[in-house]
């Protein structure tokens, strides 16, 4: 997904894992951001959980859209 900072867009990528036999049955689908947002407060990677893999995308993708891109400079995307 694409995430507006600056005005420019950083491309955050999530991978979504399947658990074959997690320990919660409701939540299959584990899903996770590549990049940490609200890094000059507090880092977050975005997480999300499911028992649907689009249930886990969503939750994550919520969760990207919740906080600001703030990279530190030494971290800002090259323009």
């Amino acid at each position: 997904m694409m995430k507006s900072y600056d005005g420019r867009e950083v491309e955050i990528v999530i991978a979504v894992k399947e658990f074959y036999t997690p320990k919660d049955p409701a939540m299959t689908f584990f899903a996770q951001a590549d990049k940490q947002i609200n890094q000059k407060v507090a880092p977050y990677t975005p997480t999300g959980w499911g028992n649907t893999l689009l249930a886990a995308l969503a939750q994550c993708m919520r969760e990207v859209e919740r906080f600001p891109y703030q990279p530190s400079e030494s971290n800002s995307p090259a323009l």
